[in-house]
């Protein structure tokens, strides 16, 4: 594969039902046209026919993006992000919940911050909740456990403690062994 900018790496388990939304959510992206990008669904020793929905979406050209599809049999997000930086093609790897719907801008946005900012390692952005019913009055409580976060418009800089990236990313091991 050639040059590519960004990866969009979806870690699932079990996900056939949650991965359309988000992979419909991704056909919709705006302003990429400038953009080659990719999207790499790790599938994380699922039981259930996420292979089979992977790759009923890899079959349609949605002229947007490459969809790829890889198996790691370990079970553990550690474990599936850490298939995902060793398969993905781009200079960027963005990940993305299966249950996380990203906003039309997402990729632009994210590609952009990370233009301007080049020495950043690892950046985040905001995640808003969508809820079938309202939620409880004192959801604000738990919501940063559930990585539903708005941390405003301006960027903010984060000085990392030692040993910060292994724990804080869900990937195991040194940063060097992943490169």
């Amino acid at each position: 594969m050639g040059h590519v900018d960004i990866t969009v790496a979806i870690c699932t388990y079990n996900g056939a039902v949650r991965i359309p939304d988000v992979l419909d959510a991704l056909n919709l992206q705006q302003a990429t046209e400038h953009l080659v990008w990719e999207v790499l669904v790790i599938d994380n020793a699922s039981q259930d026919n996420t292979h089979e929905v992977v790759q009923q979406y890899a079959n349609q050209d949605n002229g947007k993006y490459l969809l790829r599809y890889a198996f790691e049999p370990q079970k553990g997000l550690a474990f599936a992000r850490n298939r995902a930086v060793l398969e993905a093609c781009g200079n960027l790897v963005a990940f993305l919940d299966d249950d996380n719907i990203p906003a039309s801008n997402w990729i632009l946005k994210a590609t952009e911050f990370a233009q301007k900012s080049p020495k950043a390692g690892a950046f985040g952005g905001k995640v808003k909740g969508q809820f079938e019913t309202p939620p409880p009055k004192d959801f604000n409580k738990i919501a940063v456990f559930l990585a539903i976060l708005d941390r405003g418009e301006v960027a903010h800089c984060y000085t990392p403690h030692r040993g910060v990236f292994a724990t804080r990313c869900g990937l195991s091991g040194a940063a060097s062994s992943l490169a």
